[in-house]
């Protein structure tokens, strides 16, 4: 039987004094003190409010730059121990090394690196480490492994609903659709929809972009532009990554690991529930607010009508009595958002501005025409 493995004791390479440039070393930790001793070498407390940490080849580097004593280690258990007692700004640069770290590697191993770390992160620190290190560490994971997760999510949640195959409901809402990709501010993401029959007045979005349209939203838009405000602002949530940032907010541990890794077959099989309170509860305040910043943007740049947004917002506040006051909701009320709109198209002149870019045409009776067919 092996013996079992000193969380408090590690393998490195030092640095410094007596170390040179590099040698065999010992890192200790006491509590929220650290050490580093060698052979022949006494052992040396660093002073952790001034390390500095960086990346030296595919090495993380900590320097006292007081003593200029320091450690360089492959280990990313040594990370995850550090981050424990590591002061804010020490601890800030930790995460900003292992995410180079994961970019100069993730050719050669993809996320196996950052895997590494969370895995390592999680049995030492707890839950605790992953909500800290997870808001930084996902701006590194390829956009790409948001859309892996949430099509699989995608399919199954379709199997409630009949989707709608209608050629002109199709054409339409695929026009409107794609004049937005050209100006999604960000690159990777390769987002899809599909529209379900449903009176609803909603649509929502997966992480990766996979969004899905109501019937209702169409039924009750008073043009084109409408539609476009709507699905500018679900493709905002995809570029901003809200769904993969909310989803691992709300899992567990061990689905939480799966979703940053990129470990569908878990996700398959526990990823509903975390989905479903995705769905159900929506996004957050401040996530609803950023979409709908990002997707005025959107909707301006591909010509539509900025105020378009913000009019239908309004609508919805007129219509809908039953709507609960801002506060009382993890979204902000419909005239709320219809107002800041308004105010961001005035202020920044938007209306006032020559459009470079027009709008497909799109002939909104015939879409209504059609959607009647659909009852």
């Amino acid at each position: 039987m092996s013996d079992p493995v000193d969380q408090n004791q590690f393998d490195v390479t030092g640095h410094g004094g007596s170390l040179g440039v590099g040698g065999p070393a010992t890192l200790r930790f006491h509590g929220r003190e650290v050490t580093i001793s060698a052979k022949d070498f006494p052992p040396v407390t660093l002073d952790l409010q001034n390390c500095e940490a960086s990346v030296v080849g595919k090495c993380l580097d900590v320097l006292d730059t007081s003593s200029n004593i320091g450690f360089s280690t492959r280990n990313p258990a040594v990370y995850a121990r550090l981050q424990e007692v590591a002061p804010a700004e020490l601890s800030e640069e930790l995460t900003a090394m292992a995410g180079l770290l994961y970019q100069t590697k993730k050719s050669e191993s993809q996320l196996y690196w950052f895997a590494g770390i969370i895995l390592v992160a999680l049995f030492a620190g707890g839950f605790f480490f992953l909500s800290h290190v997870t808001r930084n560490v996902i701006d590194w994971v390829p956009i790409e492994v948001d859309q892996t997760i949430g099509e699989p999510i995608h399919e199954l949640m379709l199997q409630e609903y009949e989707v709608v195959d209608d050629p002109v409901l199709l054409e339409a809402t695929g026009m409107i659709f794609d004049s937005l990709l050209p100006h999604l501010p960000a690159e990777g993401l390769k987002p899809n929809w599909t529209l379900v029959k449903n009176p609803q007045i909603n649509a929502y979005c997966l992480p990766g972009g996979s969004i899905t349209i109501f019937s209702g939203l169409l039924e009750n838009a008073k043009s084109a532009d409408e539609v476009a405000a709507v699905l500018a602002h679900e493709l905002a949530h995809a570029t901003e990554r809200h769904g993969i940032r909310q989803i691992t907010q709300v899992a567990t541990t061990g689905l939480a690991i799966q979703l940053l890794v990129g470990d569908l077959g878990g996700v398959a099989a526990a990823g509903g529930e975390a989905a479903q309170s995705l769905l159900s509860n929506g996004y957050s305040r401040d996530h609803e607010r950023e979409a709908d910043a990002v997707g005025l943007q959107m909707l301006t740049a591909a010509g539509w009508d900025p105020l378009a947004m913000s009019r239908f917002f309004g609508r919805l506040a007129q219509e809908g009595g039953q709507q609960p006051p801002a506060w009382f909701s993890t979204h902000p009320h419909p005239e709320e958002r219809a107002q800041t709109i308004r105010d961001q198209v005035e202020s920044k002149g938007i209306t006032d501005q020559p459009r470079s870019v027009s709008p497909p045409e799109i002939d909104w009776t015939l879409v209504q025409e059609a959607l009647g067919k659909l009852k």
